[in-house]
């Protein structure tokens, strides 16, 4: 499994994560319906956002290159 952890200073969202997150069912970050997606689940604890990632088959690249 892989941690995202944010280089930059944390996003300030305008709004819950929820909300934001339910028009992209597609995308290649959180959406559930793109079947080669990383289907992201984001968590906003009010300084940071974090996401947990297990790469898939389509993921992978050269030997231990993810």
């Amino acid at each position: 499994m892989a941690m995202l952890i944010p280089t930059r200073s944390p996003l300030k969202l305008p709004g819950p994560l929820a909300t934001m997150m339910a028009s992209i069912e597609f995308g290649f970050a959180c959406g559930e319906d793109n079947p080669i997606g990383l289907k992201l689940k984001p968590v906003y604890d009010g300084e940071k956002v974090r996401a947990e990632f297990t790469p898939g088959e389509y993921h992978q690249g050269w030997d231990n290159v993810t």
